[in-house]
């Protein structure tokens, strides 16, 4: 490992050097912004065929049965998180997907026309009104 290092570092100069460097700390800091950006929804949207058939609050424990073209699909709220538990699809991906939580997260069943979404909370703007 060592003979790696000293063999790259000759092709190296100073400045690809704090390129690398740079480049690394700027990686480093989009994927924690990202991480940390995404808020804890509070409601999850449940479509159906392009209609909004619900909306459930994560707060609230509990299981939902929703019908699309190919038959049912089971979605239990736990833990503040939201997952499909039961589905008639064929391939069965959307039960797969896990459970879901952050604001902009979503589930799809293509087969059954479903779509889950977590939404942000909603937050007051500062400044109501600007005036000139």
């Amino acid at each position: 490992m060592k003979k790696t290092f000293q063999y790259i570092s000759k092709f190296l100069t100073r400045g690809d050097k704090f390129l690398i460097l740079v480049l690394l700390i700027l990686c480093v800091l989009t994927f924690w912004q990202t991480r940390r950006g995404n808020k804890v929804g509070v409601t999850a949207v449940v479509f159906v065929d392009k209609a909004q058939q619900a909306r459930l609050s994560l707060e609230q424990d509990g299981v939902y049965t929703f019908f699309g073209p190919l038959g049912f699909t089971t979605v239990r709220v736990e833990n503040e998180r939201i997952h499909v538990e039961q589905s008639s699809c064929p391939y069965h991906i959307c039960e797969r997907t896990g459970p879901i939580q952050r604001a902009g997260q979503i589930i799809v069943c293509l087969p059954n026309y479903l779509y889950i979404k977590i939404e942000a909370p909603v937050q007051t703007p500062y400044f109501e009104a600007i005036t000139q």
